[in-house]
């Protein structure tokens, strides 16, 4: 079913190591926040009307951030089940369409070099290079037991297909033989040893390998493809909607010009020799992902999104892995991120990365150039895991299952989700919109969707 699916390929979300917003439920976030558009207050309006309306906060901003257990600071995913929300977008399908192609009118391919950590992040995170390594050894370990099995099987087609020889005992012809493959480097051969295990998977692992070997592991051929054929699996796109009550924003070397205002400035050896100031922090936040399912039980392509710009990847059956293939910038030219090339999954579920106090989505741990000028940087990590599946709110934004209405009241709101925005540059009159808190986020009536059913 489509639930089921939602749920089974709904992302881990690693939130940052130095993380203090945390991801929240929108019923609570409402509880403090009241709509207000030019001095009036209002329940909740809905529909056109409530375009120029903001979520405001009934209490000093100032004073929520200080209080470490005001709602601003969002909900722990280790102690609580906060709420990601899927909006589903049913899609009609003949039998006889080609399915499975990538979208013709995706960006063109750009494949980037990622550098994802430079030297001061293990600084920042000692353990994060010994993580990474194991995260890289798992998917090396996955694609050596696939070509292992690939060689299994070739190796018994040709042990059925010869004669064999007549002093091969009855118990070598035991079913389900296990073959290893120790590849002599210096003459290029391969020696096979068989043994009477039963499964490959009897092969003994160390403590090390245990844990991460769940990252891309897969179940059988047979048993995750054997029946698909007879199933007709659903087509639709979902996007996984993660909120956060507030993103902080990002802090520049500023120096002070009187009437023109603080101007950004680079650093000098590292460091700042103005004044630091933090631009850009709103309340509300709202991140997204999303998954297109084209008949079959895996997804075909991810849609990834960091800021105003996000990445394309195809799905990869036999890595269980999600490969970049193009990008895409939605707002402005500043914004060109090099995205990583490489997805991993545990367990089906695509892990990701929340940017610190941003909340960015990034598909690798590091440090990551999101804006050139001035540079902006997100840093996230291995800080605390956000299982997703365990609370999942779908909603079925069209009538294909006949569902739509039960769509949350908030679902209707096409204002913003956080304050106005105060504090700004002397020179915004002209045209240079930066503030301190800026304005809160439109919610997910009024974002665009990154996948398209077939028409």
């Amino acid at each position: 079913t489509v639930e089921a699916l939602v749920k089974q390929w709904a992302p881990l979300v690693w939130l940052a190591p130095n993380e203090k917003y945390m991801p929240g439920d929108v019923s609570k976030f409402l509880e403090h926040d009241s709509a207000v558009s030019l001095d009036l207050l209002f329940d909740l309006p809905i529909g056109n009307e409530s375009k120029n309306w903001y979520l405001v906060t009934n209490s000093d901003i100032d004073e929520l951030i200080t209080r470490k257990e005001s709602f601003i600071h969002g909900q722990n995913p280790l102690n609580e089940n906060v709420p990601i929300y899927a909006v589903v977008s049913m899609c009609k399908h003949s039998p006889s369409e080609m399915s499975h192609k990538p979208d013709q009118k995706r960006p063109q391919f750009k494949r980037n070099p990622y550098a994802p950590t430079p030297k001061n992040i293990f600084e920042l995170q000692p353990n994060l290079r010994q993580t990474i390594n194991k995260v890289e050894k798992s998917i090396r370990l996955i694609r050596k037991k696939r070509e292992l099995e690939e060689s299994i099987k070739l190796h018994d087609e040709t042990v059925h297909n010869t004669d064999l020889p007549s002093k091969q005992s009855a118990e070598d012809l035991t079913v389900g033989r296990r073959v290893f493959i120790n590849s002599d480097e210096g003459n290029g051969k391969q020696n096979f040893n068989s043994n009477t295990d039963n499964s490959i998977e009897n092969t003994p692992r160390s403590e090390e390998n245990e844990e991460w070997e769940t990252i891309t592991e897969r179940r059988h051929d047979t048993e995750r493809y054997g029946d698909e054929a007879s199933h007709d699996f659903p087509h639709f796109h979902v996007t996984y909607w993660m909120f956060y009550p507030y993103s902080q924003g990002k802090v520049m070397c500023t120096i002070d010009l009187g009437p023109f205002g603080p101007w950004p400035i680079p650093l000098i050896f590292g460091m700042c020799l103005g004044t630091k100031k933090e631009f850009g922090s709103h309340v509300g936040d709202w991140e997204h992902m999303s998954l297109y399912f084209r008949g079959r039980k895996e997804p075909d392509e991810m849609y990834v999104s960091a800021h105003d710009a996000g990445a394309f990847y195809s799905y990869e059956r036999l890595t269980g892995t999600f490969e970049y293939h193009s990008q895409e910038t939605r707002k402005g030219i500043l914004q060109q991120p090099t995205f990583p090339k490489t997805v991993v999954t545990s367990s089906n579920h695509p892990v990701l990365f929340a940017a610190e106090g941003s909340h960015g989505l990034w598909t690798a741990p590091g440090k990551h150039k999101f804006v050139r000028v001035p540079r902006l940087y997100d840093i996230n990590g291995f800080g605390m895991p956000w299982s997703t599946w365990r609370n999942v709110q779908i909603i079925y934004e069209n009538s294909a299952q006949g569902r739509s209405s039960l769509q949350p009241k908030w679902m209707k709101f096409n204002g913003r989700w956080g304050n106005p925005k105060t504090k700004c540059h002397p020179l915004k009159r002209i045209g240079l919109h930066i503030c301190e808190l800026t304005d809160g986020p439109t919610g997910i009536p009024r974002k665009k969707h990154h996948f398209k059913c077939k028409a």
